[in-house]
């Protein structure tokens, strides 16, 4: 089954798309290489793999530092564009008092931004606090974690489906105006050889993963049975750099068919 346009300001465009591409209207679409390509066409991620926590050991030399003579559990998580993982195993560290933890270094994987860590408030308390944010270079703990920032309590999802909803959301131009048979340059109705009709904005009515919705809930692309996504089947998504548009109608019960009000990400506002 495709997408169906329901009602709303629809912000078309005319995208470039190459003769060996074809897309049924409603496809989601988005721009790689300059030409458009269903959300199925996208490469097939690879999960980002559970971190695991860095040597840490003891600074040794005494600068003054909170911390006591005792042993520390530290943790640390992987912070990416959409969400943070779950922690490690801890580490304990027993440092000199007033010394730090010293942290070695580790290569961040691809798809990972930075690395968090956390420390207990006490020695051997289980209450852990953010304390360190880095791009994985060796660093140095300065003392115990304070209230503020706990760990988090629920982890992002780092699997393949994730990473290639997120891989399209940075490509997403909207849902295809147009039927284009796949070898044919020229897409159904009047245009150009090569160019479709890419509707930016709008609700549709798409396919979806049978499940109650609420208002403003986020979708992006279902998973297929293989490694691939829909075009045209979307699923709840947890974080909005996974999203290809918001429930325009909530279902208190479950469903096959959701509205969706479309954000593409080619033309989202931008800060000049």
């Amino acid at each position: 089954m495709s997408g169906f346009y329901r009602y709303g300001e629809t912000e078309p465009v005319v995208a470039p798309i190459l003769t060996a591409q074809g897309c049924l209207v409603g496809d989601l679409l988005g721009v790689s290489a300059g030409n458009t390509i269903r959300a199925e066409d996208v490469s097939w991620a690879s999960a980002i793999a559970a971190p695991s926590m860095p040597t840490a050991t003891n600074g040794a030399v005494a600068i003054g530092t909170a911390f006591t003579n005792a042993a520390y559990h530290v943790k640390a998580t992987y912070i990416t564009s959409y969400g943070e993982t779950a922690p490690t195993a801890a580490a304990a560290v027993t440092p000199t008092a007033g010394a730090a933890i010293a942290i070695a270094a580790v290569v961040l994987p691809a798809g990972v931004t930075g690395i968090n860590y956390y420390c207990e408030d006490t020695a051997g308390s289980g209450n852990y606090y953010l304390v360190k944010t880095t791009k994985g270079e060796a660093t140095l703990i300065l003392g115990p974690g304070a209230t503020g920032s706990p760990i988090p309590p629920a982890a992002t999802s780092l699997g393949a489906q994730q990473v290639t909803q997120f891989n399209f959301r940075q490509i997403f131009l909207g849902a295809a105006g147009q039927r284009k048979t796949a070898g044919v340059a020229q897409a159904t109705g009047a245009g150009a050889a090569n160019f479709l009709r890419v509707d930016t904005r709008g609700v549709w009515e798409f396919d979806c993963v049978s499940q109650t919705f609420n208002l403003g809930d986020l979708v992006g692309p279902a998973k297929q049975t293989g490694n691939q996504l829909y075009s045209s089947t979307v699923d709840l998504v947890a974080n909005p750099n996974l999203a290809i548009g918001r429930l325009d109608k909530p279902y208190a019960s479950a469903t096959t068919k959701a509205y969706v009000r479309l954000f593409s990400k080619l033309f989202a506002p931008v800060s000049i």
